[in-house]
C-alpha cells in the first residue's frame, strides 16, 4: 500500500486504526497482566491482614492466660503460706513472738500441742499466754487474723493481773495439709530468770527482749 496515493481521510483512518491496535495490543499484553497481579498482591494484602489480625487475637489470650496463671500462682503461693504442707513451728513461733511484739505485748508464752490429723489436713494446737493492757491484748488478736499463717483463736480467758495489766490465755489452732509430720514437744517451763521468762514453745520472755 502506497501511502502516498490515499487520501487525508483516509489516513487519519490508518492512524485512528493504528492507535487503537497499539492500546488493544498493551491493553491485553501489558496492562492486564499488571491488574491481575495488583489483583493478586490485593487478595495476598487482604489475607496478610487476616492472618495478623488472627496472630494479635492469639497473642492477646496468650497474654490473657499468662497473667491468669500468674495470679493462680501467686494465690497457689498465698495458700501453701496459709496452709504449708509441714508445720514449720520455729517459724511460726517467730510470726507469733514478732506479732507480740508489734502489737505492745509484755509477756508471752507460747506451747504447741500434738499435731491432730483430719481428713485432707492436720491441726496443730497452740496454748499462749500472754499479758498487756487492753489496748495490747486486742490489738494481738486482731493481727493473728492477718497473719500469713492461718491462725484460728478458739477461745480467750481474760483476768486481770496488776490492773490495768492483763492476762489472756488463747487457744488456737494452725493447720497443714500434709501428713501428721512429727512436731517437737515444748521444753519444761523454767522458773523466769530475773528480768525475763520462758520463751516459746515453754521459754518465756518479755517481747522485746
Amino acid at each position: 500500500m502506497n501511502l502516498k496515493n490515499l487520501t487525508f481521510k483516509q489516513r487519519i483512518i490508518l492512524v485512528v486504526g493504528v492507535t487503537l491496535l497499539v492500546v488493544v495490543l498493551f491493553g491485553v499484553f501489558v496492562l492486564r497482566p499488571k491488574i491481575n497481579q495488583v489483583g493478586q498482591l490485593r487478595a495476598q494484602q487482604r489475607e496478610g491482614g487476616k492472618k495478623l489480625e488472627a496472630a494479635k487475637l492469639n497473642l492477646a489470650r496468650l497474654q490473657a492466660i499468662k497473667a491468669e496463671a500468674m495470679e493462680i500462682e501467686k494465690e497457689r503461693l498465698k495458700l501453701n503460706q496459709r496452709f504449708p504442707e509441714d508445720p514449720d513451728l520455729p517459724s511460726l513461733l517467730i510470726t507469733l513472738q514478732d506479732t507480740a511484739n508489734e502489737a505492745g505485748i509484755d509477756f508471752i508464752s507460747i506451747s504447741p500441742g500434738e499435731l491432730a490429723p483430719q481428713e485432707g489436713y492436720s491441726e496443730l494446737s497452740l496454748g499462749i499466754s500472754i499479758s498487756g493492757t487492753f489496748f495490747d491484748v486486742v490489738d494481738f488478736l486482731y493481727r493473728l487474723e492477718g497473719l500469713s499463717r492461718e491462725v484460728r483463736v478458739d477461745s480467750v480467758d481474760i483476768g486481770v493481773s496488776d490492773y490495768p495489766e492483763l492476762s489472756a490465755s488463747i487457744s488456737a489452732k494452725a493447720f497443714t495439709v500434709g501428713g501428721a509430720s512429727q512436731v517437737s514437744q515444748p521444753a519444761q517451763s523454767q522458773p523466769p530468770a530475773e528480768g525475763g521468762g520462758t520463751g516459746a514453745g515453754g521459754a518465756e520472755t518479755p517481747p522485746g527482749t
